[in-house]
């Protein structure tokens, strides 16, 4: 019995539309291989791995003949041997035909990369697993044609993997992004602030991977430099948006990489270790962000449709007050829908954010170990890493801020008492903050009775005053900071004042509510749960906390904390 064969395999339109996907991917390879670095005859950033698995999703898996003549063509145009020709070509299609089954068949992947789902879907089956057969068969490639030798295959591997991995997730969101996200008609009403955006990102980029800062600086400050930018992208705008400042990100590295490998004695396989990290992780936590930030834009438009629908409802039929129940139960599963989003959206945002830190981490230890004679600015480097890590501390401190309120809507928070001196701890807080203090021009002044001693959990207690002293450097700057610490009777107490803006009497109860702000959000940062947490973290504690403040004349945030001598 014979298998039939497809009708479109019979059509010439079908094997132009190969050929074509055949010398796209071609063209592409040749120009990356020339272009971004390589090591031992593999190139550092693999696009075409980006273009195979984009192919496959958006015109079928039909189209996997052209993810495998693409490779051959390319390798033969090298004089690469047939059989490494062949294995190369293989290991190609396998990585982008794996990865767009998984995609397709086993999570039902949305193009558009909507929901969480979508975007970890593609990162982990569309980029880190399927391009394992890649780097696997690639390796063995170089290795039967005599290219490289055994004890090369490791960090050949790793090399080839990373670069397939990389390209997936550069290129495949931005292709995907303007294959099926439609084109809006007219002036986008946030074109200005796109070109805000596209033209700081440019200057940065420029100013980072340029020849002025290239070759005192390395290849470090992108990983802090480049990635408010497309943060900025992912909360603000589309997906095209955000993969465009990845794409542009990404290129701009791999020059930077070209230059500095070509006009400084570099370790070579490190600088293209640092690209593929940069690349990879720009790209992932700009999928995170992007997807966290568009379910959270979904659930407001079905908010939104709710609200009016049952306005309609209630202007026409005149709901009854059975209907009015029905309706507030629904408003309240609503909010339950958000406040469960919040919990998995910090919870999600923290998995890119782990990775980063201990990819600094090593790489300081890396750059530690290097004797200071071959890297003559290693202090210079080092104090980029630094800084990096602080920038990643203060993100994580946004997503920290997320996780307490889940754990406080659900009721999980919980404190760990133990028995110190809040003079002693505000005084550490207080020396914490003087570099801080002394570049928004704030004296911070301490004023602390010694040896107020009493059981709370030391831990939330230093977030409420560390969110106060904040809040006054960011509303009083430029003005001195008091800070005082006293007992009396069975209560200590703190206070933090500040001679900023000030807070109008009629918004001095609604600042301690959820996402609540007083100050215009253009002139002053946060998310309104600074405020929120603290007097959770208080009540909690049995104590309180309260403001007096009048416009104009600065605040004073209180915090009263009973003396119990247990808890």
């Amino acid at each position: 019995m014979k298998c039939p064969v497809p009708q479109v395999v019979l059509r010439w339109q079908y094997w132009l539309q190969v050929l074509v996907l055949a010398v796209l991917y071609a063209a592409v390879a040749w120009a990356g291989f020339r272009l971004a670095p390589t090591y031992a005859h593999v190139t550092s950033i693999w696009f075409p791995a980006g273009i195979g698995l984009a192919a496959l999703l958006t015109f079928g898996i039909r189209m996997w003949p052209g993810t495998l003549l693409g490779p051959i063509l390319f390798t033969q145009s090298l004089g690469v041997p047939w059989v490494p020709s062949l294995l190369g070509g293989v290991g190609d299609m396998l990585s982008s035909l794996v990865g767009a089954l998984a995609l397709r068949y086993l999570c039902r992947f949305d193009e558009r990369i909507a929901t969480f789902r979508d975007a970890i879907s593609l990162i982990v089956l569309g980029a880190v697993l399927p391009t394992l057969f890649g780097g696997s068969i690639g390796t063995l490639s170089l290795y039967l044609g005599g290219l490289i030798s055994p004890s090369m295959s490791g960090s050949v591997f790793q090399v080839w993997w990373l670069a397939d991995m990389a390209g997936v997730l550069t290129l495949t969101p931005f292709l995907l992004s303007f294959i099926h996200y439609p084109t809006s008609r007219g002036v986008s009403p946030r074109w200005l602030e796109g070109v805000a955006l596209l033209g700081l990102l440019l200057l940065s980029c420029w100013l980072v991977f340029g020849r002025g800062f290239q070759v005192f600086l390395g290849n470090l400050l992108p990983s802090y430099v480049v990635l408010p930018f497309v943060v900025w992208a992912a909360l603000r705008f589309d997906l095209r948006m955000t993969s465009s400042v990845v794409m542009l990100s990404s290129l701009s590295a791999i020059g930077g990489t070209v230059r500095l490998l070509a006009t400084t004695d570099v370790m070579h396989s490190i600088q293209i270790l640092y690209l593929q990290i940069f690349m990879s992780s720009m790209s992932a936590i700009g999928l995170l962000l992007f997807a966290a930030t568009e379910q959270q834009r979904d659930i407001a438009r079905a908010l939104l449709k709710d609200v009016e629908r049952r306005k309609r409802l209630e202007e026409q039929l005149s709901l009854s007050l059975v209907k009015e129940k029905e309706a507030r139960a629904e408003a309240e599963k609503s909010v339950q829908v958000r406040d469960d989003f919040l919990a998995l959206a910090s919870h999600e945002l923290r998995t890119p954010i782990t990775p980063i830190k201990i990819y600094l981490q090593l790489l300081r230890r890396h750059l530690q170990a290097i004797p200071p004679e071959l890297l003559p600015r290693g202090r210079a480097l080092l104090s980029g890493f630094e800084s990096a890590d602080r920038q990643l501390d203060r993100l994580t401190r946004l997503i920290e801020d997320l996780l307490d309120v889940s754990r406080i809507t659900a009721g999980r928070l919980i404190l760990e008492r133990e028995q110190f001196d809040l003079s002693e701890l505000l005084g550490d807080i207080v020396d914490r903050f003087r570099l801080e203090g002394l570049s928004a021009k704030c004296e911070l002044r301490l004023s602390a009775q010694p040896h107020v001693d009493g059981f709370w959990d030391r831990s939330r207690i230093e977030q409420v005053a560390t969110n106060l002293l904040a809040n006054a450097m960011k509303y009083g700057a430029g003005k001195p900071i008091e800070i005082t610490v006293a007992s009396e009777g069975n209560v200590a107490r703190f206070a933090v004042r500040d001679h900023g803006i000030g807070i109008a009497e009629e918004d001095q109860e609604k600042i301690f509510e959820r996402f609540e702000r007083v100050a215009p959000a253009r002139s002053y940062g946060g998310l309104g749960l600074g405020l929120y947490i603290s007097r959770e973290i208080v009540s909690a504690h049995g104590g309180t906390i309260r403001v007096e403040s009048e416009l104009g004349e600065g605040a004073c945030f209180i915090v009263e904390l009973p003396l119990s001598s247990r808890p």
